[in-house]
């Protein structure tokens, strides 16, 4: 496997997008797919979850292979509005310099604005398979001549009913173009479409490794951005025999990390990419004597840093996917002595994070910084909170929209699969609902529901916490 970005030939440009995205080294999946798309030769049907860093994996050939102001080039197909939005911001941070322009094509928005977007032309098409139809239909948008088609999260497709609009663009689009699937899963269904309309296919899966120690402790704290480094701090403070490795994203934030802990008396210091060998080794070897305790790292700069009685581990930057979180957190707990995996959690990680814990389906705790503010409990381990505590759901919809408890429970599993065993506390209104369920559960239900609305309303939402009656 290569783990530079450099082994692909790729342009300036290209390495210094990436660079600036904070991706150190190809994820499994982007280490098999980018140099068959950059070939050229291949179609792909790719089983690969999420989180593995699929995205990029076939953004960044593409934009190096995407010719500008050449419109049309590229059709890209999701399930959802949300994912047309996430992939379209994914792809426009790693264009760098170029200047490629991107057309997002899906319901609920203006078909006129949609209309002027294509007119204005761009290399890059995102929709969702119904509003491209209609398009290809109203004959304002042809894919007779684009180079790509790619259908991301086609398992998705397909439980949404999308099996014959699917093999519809398939039949009409360009019989020259490179087609590409990504799924979680391969149904026989998306097999089939494979073979029927591709010619030359090549099959990559990718998994995560699961976790198997029982020894780590895996925990989290919600934190805001301009407070991790005092945040931080307050933990190392509390930890009195602490003795770990501070994950970081980038070198530079890997070097300054640790100078910063250092001048301020913590015993600290870094190892990052910019390193020569001798110093590194240096640094490493403190390490190993405990002549230094703290130790801040990207994974890169980590790859083959076996030490053993590790206390911690600490996610300062959140892993970009579920394989980097494994293999970080898999350094403390071994041996049969216990160790802490700790995750700093800012609200632009949420969604990241939610992934990785869903792919994972690993026990985690939330903890509150407050907890440890007071350094007189040392000794003390705050309380850690599991995830699975009931959170109140508001849900906009009621009687008036013929809604019943068991309609309820049939519409929230219809819609993600959670069985109505796993809700509880429900009460149904004129004009709305309330569930209690997991936290776990909750954010499954907000993301399936994420942008959707009934009338004004968001459809759903955390219920507002009831306020006190004032005494008289």
């Amino acid at each position: 496997m290569s783990h530079k970005f450099t082994d692909y030939n790729l342009s300036i440009n290209a390495i210094k997008a990436i660079e600036k995205k904070g991706f150190e080294e190809p994820t499994f999946i982007q280490d098999k797919i980018i140099p068959i798309i950059l070939e050229g030769e291949k179609d792909l049907l790719v089983q690969s979850q999420t989180g593995t860093g699929k995205t990029a994996a076939f953004a960044i050939p593409l934009i190096e292979k995407i010719v500008e102001k050449k419109h049309n080039q590229v059709l890209i197909m999701a399930p959802t509005r949300e994912l047309v939005i996430q992939l379209s911001e994914e792809i426009h941070s790693l264009c760098g310099r170029k200047r490629i322009k991107i057309a997002l094509l899906y319901g609920g928005q203006s078909f006129d604005s949609q209309l002027k977007r294509l007119k204005r032309g761009a290399e890059i098409v995102i929709g969702t398979p119904g509003r491209i139809l209609e398009h290809i239909g109203r004959r304002s948008y042809r894919t007779d001549k684009i180079d790509y088609l790619i259908f991301d999260e086609v398992d998705d497709m397909l439980r949404s009913g999308f099996a014959d609009d699917i093999e519809e663009i398939l039949r009409n689009s360009n019989r020259n173009r490179k087609t590409y699937f990504f799924s979680a899963t391969i149904p026989e269904k998306i097999n089939a479409l494979a073979k029927i309309y591709t010619k030359k296919l090549e099959k990559v899966v990718a998994s995560y490794k699961k976790i198997t120690s029982q020894l780590t402790e895996q925990v989290y704290f919600e934190v805001l951005s301009h407070d991790k480094f005092r945040d931080l701090k307050i933990l190392l403070d509390f930890e009195e025999d602490f003795y770990g490795i501070i994950f970081c994203r980038t070198r530079l934030k890997a070097k300054h990390l640790g100078k910063r802990l250092a001048k301020l008396g913590y015993s600290a210091d870094a190892i990052h990419g910019d390193l020569a060998q001798d110093v590194r080794e240096q640094v490493i070897g403190k390490f190993r004597q405990k002549k230094i305790t703290i130790l801040t790292a990207t994974d890169v700069a980590a790859r083959g840093l076996d030490i053993p009685n590790l206390t911690h581990i600490i996610n300062y930057s959140l892993p970009q996917t579920p394989d980097a979180y494994v293999h970080r957190i898999g350094r403390t707990g071994r041996a049969g002595k216990e160790g802490t995996a700790i995750t700093f959690v800012t609200p632009e990680d949420d969604y990241k994070f939610f992934n990785i814990r869903k792919t994972l389906k690993q026990t985690m705790y939330r903890r509150s910084i407050e907890d440890y503010k007071d350094v007189k409990k040392k000794g003390k381990t705050p309380k850690a909170v599991y995830d699975d505590r009931n959170v109140r759901l508001f849900i906009a919809l009621g009687t008036k929209n013929s809604m019943t408890m068991q309609k309820l429970f049939d519409f929230i599993f219809k819609n993600t699969e959670i069985p109505s065993e796993r809700i509880s506390d429900v009460l149904v209104s004129d004009t709305f609902s309330f569930i209690s369920t997991s936290r776990e559960d909750a954010e499954i239900i907000m993301e399936k529901f994420k942008g959707k609305k009934n009338g004004k309303r968001k459809m759903v939402e955390l219920a507002k916490p009831k306020s006190k009656s004032k005494s008289k």
